[in-house]
């Protein structure tokens, strides 16, 4: 459908289709680029043009003929070391930052141990010069770097990107972060928190780079987040709170209202390890290996996750108590902004592509049956790696290539 009376807007995602195009061909001609994009050879051209100035695309030969001969077609390259963005995603215990290209590689990383306890200036003095140690460890012209891309665990302002509150860290309220760093960098900075960065990193180079509605569910510990993009654009909200599905409260069967526990608690790590304890003395899982990992303290999810994919009977037993609440939560998800795909992110993606495509039957025999809606739920590895590139990815959908 056509926008109308945006050309702003048109022109980006214009630019964004055949930068696509570009990215994954790396070698066409304009004739390739008009028949993959669907726009005209006029717009094409025009992109073309301006690519080529900002040394993005090179003309790089000539192609053959058609069977009726004329003009050979130009061969046009994609340059992914033309420009690059800095993504940095900053967690409760460390940092990870790296150098991505054009073609969403990272070239150069690094992390450091994060001192949350010596205040806010002395770990916004830690960022400032990781990113700096980086960008001289790298060697590259100022002048190719588009910016940096910040991710952070809490409730960041859309509009102006000052951070309104941390998740779990005091005294950062309405903080300018952003404009701290780029006053000293001397370059663009953008902040978002987790949920937007893993969901731009999917849109830009991962699982949903082909699809314009998706949706990211992030689980850790003792937290789900969820990123949504919409007609190919990151959604956000006025209050920041959109994808903060984590803290959507579940009724429990005989529960009172100011009893009510949030699908954080319920898919938490200290919920699973309170199910194992309430049938630890279960006779048909004495032999279990859950018993075992769970002697000295709490199980961790990978090892939970590892024994319920090899078939270990108590690991089925407890994984099977969350998934109800898993289904939940991502049934909520469906009927809330209907994607075309859900990618699981973090500590559930472990779990075997099998539990999933279960969910996402019982989800399409529960939620309008008629429709025969197809719930394609995939999972993703590899977080730290998609959280730099999903936070150089703010660079590369806030700052027009």
């Amino acid at each position: 459908m056509a926008v109308i009376g945006k050309p702003k807007l048109m022109r980006k995602i214009n630019r964004e289709l055949l930068l696509g195009v570009l990215r994954d061909k790396q070698y066409v001609t304009n004739s390739d680029l008009t028949r993959k994009t669907g726009l005209s050879r006029r717009t094409v051209n025009l992109i073309i043009s301006s690519l080529k100035e900002s040394g993005i695309v090179s003309e790089a030969g000539y192609g053959d003929s058609t069977s009726e001969g004329g003009k050979k077609p130009v061969i046009y390259q994609f340059i992914p070391d033309s420009l690059y963005a800095i993504g940095c995603m900053i967690r409760d215990i460390k940092a990870f930052i790296g150098i991505c290209n054009l073609n969403g590689e990272i070239l150069f990383r690094d992390e450091i141990v994060i001192d949350w306890d010596k205040g806010i200036e002395h770990v916004t003095g830690q960022v400032l010069k990781l990113i700096k140690d980086i960008i001289d460890k790298a060697n590259i012209s100022p002048s190719k770097f588009m910016g940096v891309g910040l991710g952070l665990p809490g409730i960041i302002d859309f509009e102006n990107g000052n951070i309104k509150t941390l998740t779990r860290h005091k005294g950062w309220e309405d903080y300018s972060l952003a404009g701290i760093l780029q006053k000293d960098l001397n370059m663009p900075v953008e902040i978002k928190n987790e949920n937007h960065i893993r969901v731009l990193g999917e849109k830009w180079f991962g699982l949903a780079k082909d699809n314009k509605n998706f949706v990211t569910i992030i689980t850790t510990n003792d937290g789900i987040g969820a990123g949504v993009v919409l007609n190919n654009k990151l959604m956000s909200s006025k209050n920041c709170l959109l994808g903060e599905v984590g803290h959507i409260k579940i009724i429990e069967n005989g529960s009172s209202f100011n009893k009510l526990m949030d699908f954080e608690y319920y898919l938490g790590l200290k919920h699973v390890n309170q199910i194992i304890q309430d049938n630890i003395k279960h006779k048909s899982y004495s032999s279990s290996p859950v018993k075992k990992l769970t002697g000295s303290g709490e199980i961790s999810f990978e090892d939970l996750f590892d024994l319920y994919n090899s078939g270990d009977g108590f690991a089925r037993f407890i994984v099977g108590k969350i998934t109800v609440y898993l289904t939940s939560l991502i049934e909520t998800i469906v009927c809330t902004y209907d994607p075309e795909l859900i990618i699981i992110q973090g500590k559930y993606s472990s779990l075997e592509d099998v539990y999933f495509k279960n969910i996402s039957d019982s989800i399409k025999e529960s939620v309008y049956p008629e429709v025969n809606k197809e719930i394609v739920i995939k999972r993703t590895t590899q977080a730290k790696e998609k959280s730099i590139i999903g936070a150089a990815g703010i660079i590369f959908d806030e700052i027009s290539i």
